[in-house]
């Protein structure tokens, strides 16, 4: 179930700010009088600059005192390009020091937020489809669900939304999810669930063609069988069953790479977010997130929520 009580957005200086303030709001409407806060991490300076600025401050060798004007500084300038988009937080908007990922950690540690929101770049023009360092970073560290913004001129909407199902202990938590907000923004749910294909299953490539047919169509219907069989047997939490002829509809089976398809699938479908849940451990592909999630995240025109093990472990167990 998705507690989106206490709302976190990481905002910095670019274009995307405003953005990503507007989702943390639409997202606040899932539950009366969720709280929303901001951080805004400033990157700390070298001991070389700071002693460059000395000399034109009044703090003579106080470090720290310097420090605190640059902060200052920092937030009034957020306050005088963003002011307006930041009037809804009533003051709960924090500067803090540091680079970005560690800034909002520490920051998320003593809030303790229900989601995290995120722009997808820092970049000063930032595309459809390109993802920060430190927003896959936080995406595959932090034990809240976080969303990640993307750029578009349009407004922001979670009207159509993509939860990518597979067969693991997650799959259940992802519905759910999206279910929820689809319900919060009278919107509908596609169930999609990608079934590998044979090459990427033939490690070894020892098929010839006529045997990677063969096994392309028995791994489909067995992965078909299997899927439907998770889908009916899913716990959704009541009143939510109540909604799902209304707002899911038939499970969507795909073939393919699960990353790009789904990616190809929320372009074809004009799915506005992907909700999706990351690994507990991928050895594998060096990340924490999972080949999937991360490729979903470098490459997704849609939203992105990403749900954390932690809270689908404590999800299911409810």
């Amino acid at each position: 179930m998705l507690q989106l009580e206490t709302i976190l957005a990481g905002i910095d200086l670019h274009d995307e700010t405003p953005r990503v303030i507007e989702a943390a709001r639409a997202m606040s409407t899932v539950v009366d009088g969720s709280r929303l806060f901001a951080v805004h991490a400033v990157p700390p300076l070298s001991v070389a600059a700071q002693r460059m600025l000395m000399p034109m401050s009044c703090y003579g060798d106080d470090f720290d005192a310097l420090r605190a004007e640059l902060m200052g500084t920092a937030r009034q300038t957020m306050l005088d390009r963003f002011g307006e988009d930041l009037k809804p937080l009533a003051g709960r908007f924090s500067v803090a020091a540091g680079l970005a990922a560690p800034a909002v950690t520490e920051a998320a540690v003593g809030i303790g937020p229900d989601l995290l929101v995120l722009g997808s770049s820092s970049a000063k023009h930032p595309t459809p489809g390109e993802v920060g360092p430190s927003a896959l970073r936080l995406a595959a560290t932090i034990s809240a669900p976080t969303l990640i913004v993307r750029p578009s001129p349009a407004p922001i909407r979670f009207n159509a939304i993509l939860a990518a199902l597979d067969l693991a202990d997650g799959a259940p938590s992802v519905l759910q999810a999206a279910i929820e907000l689809a319900n919060a923004m009278d919107g509908g749910v596609m169930a999609t669930h990608v079934v590998p294909s044979a090459r990427s299953l033939d490690l070894a490539g020892v098929l010839s063609r006529k045997g990677e047919d063969r096994l392309e169509n028995k791994v489909r219907d067995s992965a078909i069988k299997l899927f439907r069989q998770t889908a009916g047997a899913m716990q959704i939490r009541f009143p939510l069953r109540e909604s799902l002829p209304e707002r899911v509809g038939d499970p969507r089976i795909e073939y393919g790479d699960p990353g790009p398809r789904l990616v190809e699938v929320a372009d074809e479908t004009g799915a506005d977010l992907i909700v999706l849940s990351r690994c507990r451990v991928d050895e594998s592909s060096g990340t924490r997130l999972g080949r999937v999630a991360e490729y979903v995240l470098r490459h997704s025109r849609a939203h992105v929520l990403v749900l954390p093990p932690e809270r689908i472990a404590v999800a299911e167990s409810a």
